[in-house]
């Protein structure tokens, strides 16, 4: 039984998924899942002003790879309203609420592995 959206199984090729207007979103993604856990191998999900960093350079890396592709589809006077406007507010949501819970999670996993070895 699979779980989660079918989003590739509207009857096209994930290719024509990354060739499509979403592309660039898709690829920027990658690039950014790469970034944040090259940042988090290094420590910086640990604290909540470098998850902030790393959060916001990652929601800019697929922006830029995003919006980039979606000029090719739209005008660019049209890419802001079609890209970046709609989702911009949930984005900051999202971060904000990871910037908050990461931290917290360490701290807990922290406090329960001392309360093990005790």
């Amino acid at each position: 039984m699979p779980i989660g959206l079918p989003v590739f199984a509207s009857g096209h090729s994930t290719l024509a998924y990354i060739l499509g207007p979403t592309g660039g979103y898709l690829i920027g993604f990658v690039f950014a899942a790469f970034l944040m856990g090259w940042f988090s191998e290094h420590g910086w999900d640990r604290k909540n002003s470098t998850v902030a960093i790393t959060a916001f350079l990652s929601n800019i890396i697929i922006y830029i790879f995003g919006l980039t592709w979606l000029s090719i589809f739209f005008p660019l006077n049209k890419i802001l309203t079609i890209g970046f406007y709609p989702f911009i507010i949930g984005d900051i949501l999202k971060i904000f609420l990871l910037i908050i819970i990461l931290p917290s999670c360490w701290k807990l996993i922290s406090s329960i592995s001392r309360m093990k070895r005790v």
